[in-house]
């Protein structure tokens, strides 16, 4: 995605908005995260997991859906693609 991105807009544009990005989900995680407490039952903090999960999950998706996209257009493109049949 990066050298596609770096293609069509000017380099230094494309990597400042990634270095932006990574610097400023680094201080939002830090924010919800960083003062926490040590006691298992503490009610402000009790979402930091379940954020941290679904932060994860979300990215894990995004860093594969590309992918697997990207398999199938190739599989399409040398005419390996599956066609459905019909059985009626």
């Amino acid at each position: 995605m990066l050298p596609k991105a770096m293609a069509k807009a000017e380099p230094s544009t494309v990597l400042s908005f990634v270095l932006l990005g990574i610097i400023l989900f680094f201080i939002l995680e830090k924010l919800l995260i960083w003062y926490h407490c040590h006691d298992e039952k503490c009610e402000i903090h009790s979402a930091a997991p379940y954020l941290i999960l679904l932060g994860d999950a979300f990215r894990n998706f995004m860093d594969r859906e590309p992918i697997s996209l990207q398999s199938d257009m190739d599989a399409v493109g040398r005419g390996e693609a599956v066609h459905e049949t019909s059985t009626d």
